[in-house]
């Protein structure tokens, strides 16, 4: 051994190096693993964006299906009122002439 360096002091230095290696080893372990567990959470977040813009399409379509069914009614309603008024009145008598 040479005599002009402290063995003990080195091996302190060494003990205290090795030691915070093994911490930040640690640490990034449990960083890992948080971020396994967030890209877990990303992806199920995703997913349900996913199911709940096609729910929304799906509503959209039938939001439009059912617009398209009250015009339909609303034309049928209206040419069978038309309808009904011809044979009540004989097609004679305007509208105008009956609130008059």
């Amino acid at each position: 051994r040479d005599p002009s360096i402290e063995w003990d002091e080195k091996k302190k230095t060494m003990d205290i190096v090795v030691e915070r290696r093994a911490a930040a080893g640690r640490e990034l372990e449990k960083l890992e693993k948080q971020g396994q567990t967030l890209a877990a959470a990303i992806l199920a977040k995703q997913q349900a964006l996913v199911r709940i813009g096609r729910e929304a399409m799906e509503l959209s379509l039938c939001r439009a299906e059912n617009d398209e069914m009250i015009d339909i009614t609303r034309q049928v309603i209206q040419n069978t009122n038309s309808g009904m008024h011809q044979v009540h009145f004989g097609g004679s008598i305007s509208t105008a002439e009956l609130h008059a």
